[in-house]
């Protein structure tokens, strides 16, 4: 599962077998494309899925003029969209 959460709770999500870099690209393509704010205005905070860091997903993101930031390793607890899919993982879990 990939998804994107703002601050207002805007939110896109796609649901995948396996998340690799194709998949991550793919749902920034539809991310953006759906997006209301400008992409200047975008940062992307990430956590340190080896598909995130990929060259093509760097270079994706470079090429669409938004900012991306990696969190730190291991710092879920700083990420509020963990607690969201930790809920729907649970809730699909059942």
């Amino acid at each position: 599962m990939v998804g994107a959460l703002d601050e207002n709770v805007w939110s896109h999500c796609k649901v995948a077998l396996a998340t690799n870099k194709e998949e991550v690209v793919e749902f920034l393509q539809e991310f953006l494309r759906m997006c209301p704010y400008p992409r200047d205005q975008i940062v992307l905070v990430t956590d340190n899925h080896s598909a995130h860091k990929s060259k093509l997903v760097k270079e994706y993101i470079a090429s669409q003029g938004v900012e991306l930031i990696f969190m730190p390793p291991y710092s879920s607890v700083f990420s509020a969209q963990e607690h969201v899919w930790s809920l729907v993982k649970n809730e699909w879990g059942k």
